[in-house]
């Protein structure tokens, strides 16, 4: 799937919210990237961590979203940074397990929260950094 055209189309599909809230979005990800990934699951996943840093942003800051591509030697890391309010993991920590893992399976599977990281193609984690 071509990611740059992907984060474009879910770009105009949050342009309300864009428009809205007023948010600054920058797209640092290479013009002919193309992710193997489930294609019916990875719009899900991009357009939720992005209209998500659009939705949770901090009260009279305007949000200022980046999604980056870090190339690694084997794969590659999605990144999506904002300056929101963020998961503050002092109140229920508990409460914050997810941590999904992208298993090698037939296309029409996504996330799901597998324990055997060996079978692995990645991973989605949240790193969340109050300030």
């Amino acid at each position: 799937m071509l990611l740059p055209a992907l984060i474009e189309a879910i770009r105009l599909d949050l342009l309300p919210l864009l428009d809205q809230t007023q948010a600054q979005l920058e797209v640092q990800v290479p013009t002919g990237l193309t992710l193997t990934f489930s294609e019916k699951n990875l719009p899900s996943v991009v357009y939720n961590l992005l209209s998500n840093a659009l939705k949770y942003g901090r009260p009279g800051r305007v949000p200022q979203v980046v999604i980056r591509d870090q190339a690694q030697p084997d794969y590659h890391v999605l990144e999506v940074q904002d300056n929101g309010l963020g998961l503050d993991l002092s109140h229920g920590q508990g409460k914050l397990w997810w941590t999904a893992s992208l298993v090698r399976a037939p296309p029409s599977t996504g996330i799901s929260g597998a324990d055997d990281h060996s079978k692995s193609d990645g991973h989605c984690r949240i790193q969340p950094e109050i300030k």
